[in-house]
């Protein structure tokens, strides 16, 4: 686990418009979200070097991973986003 964490934190927001239109009618607009920043998660640390192919990021179907004495290592970090609109 990551010693330097970050405070999490969440922000939302939601506004609300309402409209009278002629002949009595009315209409109503909504929209809301929220967006997390500094989340906890987990991953893999030991992931596979990427080749290079046409200056771009390549991983290929059995791919080296950093150290192949260990498979898939999980780790919790922080610094995970999350963003919601509605």
């Amino acid at each position: 686990m990551q010693y330097d964490l970050d405070p999490s934190y969440m922000t939302s927001s939601n506004v609300n418009v309402q409209h009278e239109l002629p002949w009595g009618q009315r209409g109503h607009d909504r929209v809301s979200g929220s967006k997390g920043t500094d989340l906890m998660g987990s991953a893999d640390v030991n992931l596979a070097i990427p080749q290079i192919v046409n200056g771009r990021e390549f991983f290929p179907a059995n791919p080296v991973r950093r150290n192949p004495n260990f498979g898939t290592l999980r780790m919790s970090l922080q610094g995970f986003h999350s963003r919601t609109t509605g």
